[in-house]
């Protein structure tokens, strides 16, 4: 789930299984963020992750594109966003 985090807006939510591998879902992770930056029309400056996995995933492509990355473990934008999500579904 991607979420802008001053306005709480989600920018896109994909779900994906570790399947046939999880270096499949890893590269499905790039393409899908590659696609989420294309369609915003402009670079962030700045993603912020909480898992550390995604974080090295992504450190060389955000690298490349002159994005800050960052691992933060609290995301309250990202968390309100999901328990409406869940709230939602139930």
């Amino acid at each position: 789930m991607v979420v802008e985090s001053r306005s709480g807006l989600i920018l896109g939510m994909e779900l994906m299984l570790a399947r046939p591998s999880l270096a499949a879902v890893e590269e499905q992770s790039l393409t899908k963020f590659m696609d989420l930056i294309s369609q915003g029309g402009s670079l962030p400056q700045q993603i912020a992750v909480r898992h550390e996995r995604l974080y090295h995933l992504l450190t060389p492509l955000a690298a490349g594109l002159g994005i800050q990355l960052r691992q933060a473990h609290r995301m309250p934008a990202l968390d309100q966003a999901r328990g409406a999500l869940q709230r939602w579904l139930h």
